[in-house]
């Protein structure tokens, strides 16, 4: 991410807008990466709120995911157990 985007009153922002979760934060800074310029993300969360804001930005992250970045991220999600490399390029051909 561009670091000129980020000013000490956009961090303000941040922490405005998260409530200072450090979890919030980073969601909301991988929304920026991957969806939104930063001021919008940071409104978007201000609008939606916590989880809903969070749920919005893996709904975003999923929709900018390659066909085969889905098949593999859903391939890993069949088990509780972790999958290897292996294993998820025969499950994903």
């Amino acid at each position: 991410m561009d670091e000129k985007l980020f000013t000490a009153k956009s961090f303000e922002r941040i922490i405005d807008a998260t409530n200072g979760s450090p979890l919030f934060i980073e969601d909301l800074l991988r929304l920026a990466k991957v969806c939104l310029p930063v001021n919008n993300a940071i409104e978007k969360w201000k609008t939606k709120g916590g989880d809903e804001a969070r749920e919005y930005a893996l709904k975003c992250e999923m929709e900018s995911l390659s066909p085969n970045s889905v098949a593999v991220l859903n391939a890993s999600c069949l088990t509780e157990e972790p999958r290897s490399s292996l294993e998820l390029q025969i499950l994903t051909g």
